[in-house]
C-alpha cells in the first residue's frame, strides 16, 4: 500500500482520506478550411480538493484552521507526497501547486460517521517530481 503525504505551507494535513489535483486545461478549437486548429494553455490554473477527517490534537486542528483563514487573500504551496511500490523498486511522486488560495471550506455532520471536511483551493502552476527528478515539457 502507498503511503501519502499532504502539506499546506509546511503543515501536514492529517487523517485525510482523499486528495485531487486537477488542472483547468482551457483548449479551444477554432474550424479552418484545412482542418480544426487546437491551442491550449501554457501553465493551467489548479484545483486542488482534500477530504479529512476532523481528527489528531486540538493543537494541529487550531493551527491548520488559522492558516486556511490566511488562505483567503494569501497563496500558499499545497505539497503532496505520494510513496509507492513498483515492479522494479520505490518510486516517490511529488505534486507541489503553487499559490493556492482557499475555494471552499464545508463539512457536514452525521449522527452515525466522524466528520468530514472538505477543503478546496485554486493554485497558479503546478510542478511535479518523480524521484527527485523534474517532471516538464520537453518541446
Amino acid at each position: 500500500m502507498a503511503k501519502k503525504f499532504i502539506y499546506i505551507n509546511d503543515i501536514r494535513v492529517g487523517y485525510a482520506t482523499s486528495a485531487k489535483v486537477e488542472p483547468e486545461i482551457d483548449t479551444e478549437e477554432t474550424p479552418t478550411f484545412d482542418g480544426p486548429v487546437v491551442d491550449g494553455t501554457e501553465d493551467p490554473s489548479h484545483t486542488v480538493e482534500i477530504e479529512k477527517l476532523r481528527y489528531g490534537t486540538i493543537k494541529e486542528y487550531i493551527q491548520l484552521e488559522q492558516l486556511l483563514i490566511n488562505m483567503y487573500t494569501k497563496g500558499y504551496p499545497i505539497k503532496i507526497i505520494e510513496d509507492v511500490t513498483m515492479k522494479n523498486g520505490n518510486m516517490r511522486i511529488t505534486d507541489i501547486v503553487y499559490d493556492c488560495k482557499l475555494d471552499g471550506n464545508d463539512y457536514e455532520l452525521d449522527p452515525e460517521e466522524r466528520t468530514v471536511e472538505n477543503l478546496s483551493f485554486k493554485g497558479s502552476n503546478r510542478k511535479r517530481w518523480i524521484n527527485g527528478k523534474e517532471i516538464k515539457k520537453t518541446v
